[in-house]
């Protein structure tokens, strides 16, 4: 089961694909999203930036049906190959249109 994950990472936009063996739940996804994003954080650092902190506060899942950015409730919802977005708390300052 393939995610594509975007998020704001150093000012810019970030996206990259987060696996799973079966469907995740909302819980699930979260805790593997963070982790993967927390390794991106330290993959892309800038040289000299400070590590930029993760946190998921909420996700977005696009629907291509109507190409509008909603708010994931339930797993079950997601289809495989599924573009999310990384809302997260800590950054105000987001940057540019949600790749996708």
């Amino acid at each position: 089961f393939t995610t594509f994950v975007a998020a704001d990472m150093y000012g810019k936009k970030c996206n990259v694909e987060v696996g799973f063996n079966n469907r995740p739940g909302v819980v699930e996804l979260e805790k593997e999203v963070e982790r993967v994003l927390k390794m991106e954080a330290l993959v892309r650092r800038p040289e000299g930036a400070e590590l930029q902190k993760v946190e998921v506060g909420k996700i977005q899942m696009l629907d291509d049906g109507c190409g509008v950015w909603r708010e994931l409730a339930v797993g079950a919802e997601l289809p495989d190959y599924v573009q999310l977005y990384v809302v997260q708390p800590n950054i105000t300052d987001v940057v540019g249109p949600i790749p996708f």
